[in-house]
């Protein structure tokens, strides 16, 4: 394997791992339905979940469709538009609950993610971040970051919501490489999604590997994009 100027990798399953969505999701959940109760709306929760899952399902055919990113803050427009809430306070609440909720039900770092990452720096090999936001801010996933030890040791951090597309969109790919100063064939990227993450990254011009929770080791694979340990 060829040495690489640069090695980005996927946010979830990649860097961290994720075993918590589903309670994750209750959490965030009942964390809305607690913003309504207390504003005194009428909302029934069989109706919060029927929104709820109207918005998530509108997000991801946008996304899928267009590659444009369906930020937090206009999926919560959504979801208060559907249940006809109309408050500024009830906005910004159910905003925090929304977005915040991966800092409350956290996924952990993958096996040897700082190992993996502190070894390409101390190679010289630049590291990046490129990941979908989905339900969560940039700024909110990198806090997630920083509490697990990983923010400093990424160069870059590029994430859908502050750049308006997602993955596999190359674009965004591209602009990860050219905010390190390096050039897409320089960079290899490493994604647990064989479509998103490895298709979307080799249309921009990158080589790309996918990463097998379970299988593989990020320690072994940056041993590799160095030319060896």
């Amino acid at each position: 394997m060829k040495q690489y100027a640069c090695v980005l990798f996927d946010l979830f399953n990649t860097l961290l791992e994720d075993d918590c969505m589903a309670e994750r999701e209750k959490f965030r959940l009942d964390g809305i339905f607690t913003v309504l109760e207390k504003a005194q709306y009428p909302v029934k929760f069989g109706a919060l979940q029927e929104a709820y899952g109207d918005v998530v399902r509108r997000a991801a055919e946008r996304e899928g469709d267009s590659h444009r990113a369906v930020t937090p803050f206009e999926q919560v427009e959504w979801l208060l538009a559907d249940l006809k809430v109309e408050n500024p306070v009830v906005f910004r609440r159910t905003l925090e609950v929304f977005s915040d909720a991966v800092l409350q039900v956290s996924p952990k770092p993958m096996r040897n993610a700082k190992k993996a990452l502190e070894f390409l720096r101390e190679r010289g090999i630049k590291t990046g971040l490129v990941s979908n936001t989905i339900k969560s801010s940039g700024i909110t996933l990198r806090l997630l970051l920083k509490e697990n030890g990983l923010l400093a040791l990424l160069d870059d951090a590029v994430f859908s919501d502050e750049i308006g597309f997602v993955k596999p969109e190359p674009r965004i790919f591209a602009l990860a490489a050219a905010r390190l100063g390096v050039s897409p064939s320089e960079c290899a990227f490493v994604g647990d999604l064989e479509g998103v993450d490895v298709q979307g990254a080799k249309d921009a011009g990158m080589d790309a590997v996918l990463f097998r929770r379970g299988e593989d080791d990020l320690y072994q694979l940056a041993a590799g994009f160095a030319g060896g340990f």
